[in-house]
């Protein structure tokens, strides 16, 4: 059995994906990671932290369909 976890965002129809998580990972790699070695350390973000910090939003109840198949 496994278990998942879905972020559910609404994103501005400007934003391309891959090239948010090249930036993201890019600030992962170049900022934070070396922060955690530092006395200048940062707050982690997630992913969808990170498009939430770039304008994203959290979506409401009505905009989304939960479906479950048995």
């Amino acid at each position: 059995m496994a278990d998942a976890s879905v972020d559910h965002l609404v994103i501005q129809d400007d934003v391309i994906l891959d090239i948010e998580y090249a930036l993201y990972e890019a600030w992962y790699k170049d900022k934070y990671y070396p922060a955690l070695r530092s006395q200048n350390r940062i707050d982690f973000m997630t992913f969808p932290q990170w498009l939430i910090s770039k304008g994203a939003r959290e979506t409401t109840n009505e905009e989304v369909l939960e479906y479950y198949e048995n």
